[in-house]
């Protein structure tokens, strides 16, 4: 019997090797695409779920604009998505205990980074019921 994780943690080691131990011998179109789809799933997801919980606003209308804030912000936001990145890596490797206190900061700290990123209220936009 093995150790709980351990599983786990030798698969993401063999997952990064080549066959001969080189680390990303190549970059295949499978993983091109696979990133394109995250970086997309990413950008229209960031702002538009608090979006949608501040202001009357339809979904197309909030994902393009998470769209358009994530772009004209890309190096914060690129940051941003390393952040979570580590973050969910650390809850992969606690068995998804630290999602107890993660994921609650980053609900906290992504309501924030909206409230900053959306500007003051303007007259044209209308606060949610």
């Amino acid at each position: 019997i093995s150790a709980p994780g351990r599983n786990f943690m030798v698969s993401l080691n063999g997952s990064f090797e080549a066959p001969h131990g080189v680390v990303f011998r190549d970059l295949s179109p499978d993983a091109v695409r696979d990133g394109l789809f995250a970086a997309f799933s990413y950008a229209i997801s960031a702002f538009s779920v608090p979006m949608l919980l501040d202001e009357r606003i339809d979904a197309l209308t909030a994902m393009g604009t998470s769209m358009a804030l994530v772009w004209n912000n890309l190096p914060v936001m690129l940051s941003w998505g390393a952040i979570l990145l580590v973050f969910t890596l650390i809850n992969m490797a606690t068995g998804l205990l630290a999602m107890i206190v993660i994921f609650p900061l980053l609900g906290h700290a992504t309501w924030h980074a909206y409230l900053q990123m959306r500007g003051p209220p303007t007259p044209t936009r209308t606060k949610g019921a």
